[in-house]
C-alpha cells in the first residue's frame, strides 16, 4: 500500500483530488445522438449499464454486450420498459473464450455500417490463483485486457470507415482502466516477461493492476498505430464506484468500496466526458481521464514506456496470443 502512495505522489496526484471531484460534464452537456451507433460492452449491469441508458436518452443506437442472450433479452425488455423507443441490439459472446468472439460481433457487422463510439467497459476483478480460461490465461487478465484487444481488432475497419465520412473527432474509442495503475508491477506497470504470472507469483492488486495499465498501453498504443485513422483512443479511470466487479474482492478492497465509493451514476460521468464532450479530439489521443470528467495523469513514465519499446513488446505479445481468433 505504501508504494501505491509513493507512486501516487511520484506522479503529482493527490488521492482527494481522484476520490472527492465534482463532475464537469454531466446530463444538462451531452448532445443528442440521433443517427449514432454505439457498443459498450459489459453493459448488463453496473456502469455499463447505466452508460447504455445515458446513450439511449440521447437517441443512440446502442448494442449491449454479454455472455447469455438469455440475459441480454432481460436486460432490452427492462429497458424497452424505460424507453420504449429506444433501439437496442443484443451481441452474444463469453470474454472467458475468445472463440466466442468473431461469431458473436458477426451480427453487428452484418447489420451496420457504421460505429461512432466503442466503450470497452467489461471487466473482472482477479479471483485467484487457479481461476484460468480455456484458452490458459488468468480469468482478469483475458476479460480485462485480451479479450478487448480481440473486439478492437475487429471493429477497427468500421470505426475507421465511420470516422473518414463524419464530422472531425466525432468517432471515439474509450477504455475503461483504473486507478489501480498504480499498483501494477514494475516501472512500465507490465510484467512483459510473464505477462500471465507463470514464473511468479500473482496477487490480486499486481494482477489487476497489470491489466488496467494494459487498457492504458492499448488506448495510447492503438492512437499511434492509427494517428491518421481520425478516431479518438483514450483511456478512463472511473472512479472508485459501487459496482459488481469488487464481488470478489478480498476483505481489504470490498471494505474501502464500502467507505468511499460514490454511486454509479459518477461512472458514467467520467466515462461520457472523454467519449462526448467536445473539448476532446485526436490531439488527446493516447490521454488517460479521471473521475469524474478531467484530464488526467498517469503513473509517471507510463505516456513514454507505452510510446517506447514496451508499447511495440506488449503490442506484439497481444497480436501473437490471438492471432487465431481473427
Amino acid at each position: 500500500m505504501s508504494r501505491f502512495f509513493d507512486t501516487l505522489r511520484a506522479s503529482g496526484i493527490a488521492l482527494a483530488d481522484i476520490l472527492y471531484t465534482k463532475p464537469t460534464y454531466t446530463e444538462a452537456d451531452y448532445p443528442d445522438l440521433t443517427g449514432k451507433v454505439a457498443i459498450v460492452t459489459g453493459s448488463t449491469s453496473g456502469i455499463g449499464l447505466k452508460v447504455t441508458e445515458y446513450l439511449l436518452k440521447q437517441n443512440a443506437k446502442v448494442y449491449i454486450c454479454g455472455r447469455s442472450q438469455a440475459r441480454l433479452d432481460t436486460v432490452v425488455g427492462s429497458l424497452k420498459t424505460q424507453y420504449p423507443n429506444a433501439s437496442l441490439g443484443t451481441l452474444a459472446f463469453d470474454y472467458s473464450d475468445l472463440a466466442t468472439i468473431k461469431p458473436g460481433l458477426q451480427t453487428f457487422l452484418d447489420e451496420e455500417k457504421r460505429l461512432d463510439l466503442l466503450i470497452h467497459n467489461a471487466g473482472a476483478s482477479y479471483m485467484g490463483n487457479e481461476h484460468k480460461t480455456v484458452n490458459g490465461f488468468y480469468n482478469c487478465l483475458q476479460v480485462n485486457a485480451i479479450a478487448p484487444f480481440v473486439v478492437q481488432k475487429h471493429l477497427d475497419d468500421i470505426l475507421i470507415q465511420t470516422a473518414k465520412a463524419s464530422p472531425p473527432n466525432s468517432v471515439r474509442i474509450v477504455w475503461l482502466s483504473s486507478l489501480a495503475i498504480f499498483w501494477a508491477p514494475g516501472k512500465s506497470g507490465l510484467q512483459l516477461e510473464d505477462v500471465n504470472f507463470e514464473k511468479t507469483k500473482p496477487t490480486e492488486l499486481l494482477c489487476y493492476g497489470q491489466t488496467k495499465s494494459i487498457n492504458y498501453f492499448e488506448a495510447y498504443v492503438w492512437g499511434l498505430r492509427h494517428k491518421d485513422s481520425g478516431v479518438v483512443s483514450v483511456s478512463v479511470h472511473p472512479g472508485l464506484i459501487r459496482t459488481e466487479l469488487t464481488r470478489n474482492a478480498n476483505a481489504f478492497m470490498k471494505k474501502i468500496v464500502h467507505s468511499f465509493a460514490a454511486d454509479v451514476r459518477y461512472g458514467v460521468y467520467s466515462v461520457l466526458y472523454p467519449a462526448l464532450s467536445p473539448d476532446i479530439t485526436t490531439e488527446d489521443n493516447g490521454g488517460y481521464f479521471i473521475a469524474y470528467g478531467k484530464k488526467g495523469v498517469p503513473r509517471t513514465g507510463l505516456p513514454e514506456m507505452a510510446s517506447g519499446k514496451e508499447g511495440e513488446k506488449l503490442w506484439a505479445w497481444l497480436e501473437d496470443i490471438t492471432s487465431d481468433f481473427n
